[in-house]
């Protein structure tokens, strides 16, 4: 079945999407801690020395730490309290959310939307260069807006075909962040195994 919304449509079937959560957890370890750290950090109202080490673990867990002393010598806890912002209103705000984070020297969009992930994985996906590469979005806090969108689209179809998560979110839920999950680990196998899908 082809389906209206582009990332859906990487794979033949809907209930890849749940394998797809599953090799990603397997082969990108600490996903779930990294959720958990990102929820105490906001629970702790973003105290420094936590906001220091959630920095830190996202440089980790995402396999990079150029530019990490930069980030963290020109993060202040205002720019993660106006992303927060941004995004507690009742339609988020995930283009200023970036903006935010993008103010901090040294810190790009790739790992900027990876911040907003793990502070918010129920509406924040990443834009990184695999995803870029793949669907073209605009490498601006406009295009990872239309990323969010499409990804937020992406959760309900998966909700309403009831699509296992192994994620395990309540109701049955998909958050950006698995459907990120999901879309990644899929675009790493086709680059692995062209005929994947």
């Amino acid at each position: 079945m082809v389906y209206p919304n582009k990332l859906l449509n990487l794979t033949k079937n809907l209930s890849d999407f749940s394998s797809l959560v599953e090799l990603h957890l397997i082969t990108v370890h600490g996903t779930r801690e990294l959720e958990a750290k990102g929820q105490e950090l906001i629970a702790a109202d973003l105290t420094e020395s936590l906001l220091i080490d959630f920095i830190k673990a996202v440089h980790s867990w995402g396999g990079s730490f150029r530019n990490y002393y930069k980030v963290i010598e020109n993060a202040k806890v205002a720019h993660f309290q106006n992303a927060l912002q941004a995004l507690s209103v009742t339609l988020p705000m995930v283009e200023r959310a970036l903006s935010s984070l993008l103010e901090i020297n040294g810190l790009g969009i790739s790992y900027a939307s990876k911040h907003l992930r793990f502070l918010r994985p129920d509406i924040c996906p990443i834009l990184d260069n695999v995803v870029w590469e793949e669907f073209k979005y605009s490498w601006n806090p406009r295009g990872y807006r239309v990323l969010q969108s499409d990804v937020m689209r992406a959760a309900k179809q998966l909700e309403e075909n009831n699509i296992p998560n192994p994620m395990n979110r309540s109701n049955g839920c998909w958050f950006a962040g698995d459907v990120d999950m999901a879309v990644f680990a899929c675009l790493q196998l086709k680059a692995i195994k062209p005929g994947w899908v």
